[in-house]
């Protein structure tokens, strides 16, 4: 099953006429594993004008708090 939430992000960029060559994309490391992000960004874009941009993913660590 794809990330909707990553789907969304690349018909957000397929609309926009950019040049970027990176983006940057920072998710909570419960979200998913970073493998696998990259595995479904390349799946979401290939054949798009998004194919050669590179991802760059922060993974934001999981904080324990006691209240």
């Amino acid at each position: 099953m794809k990330n909707s939430r990553l789907a969304l992000l690349v018909q957000q960029l397929l609309a926009q006429s950019s040049s970027r060559e990176t983006i940057k994309l920072a998710v909570g490391e419960l979200l998913l594993h970073e493998m696998k992000i990259e595995q479904e960004w390349k799946e979401l874009t290939t054949s798009t004008p998004l194919e050669n941009m590179k991802l760059n993913i922060r993974v934001i660590p999981a904080q324990q708090q006691c209240m």
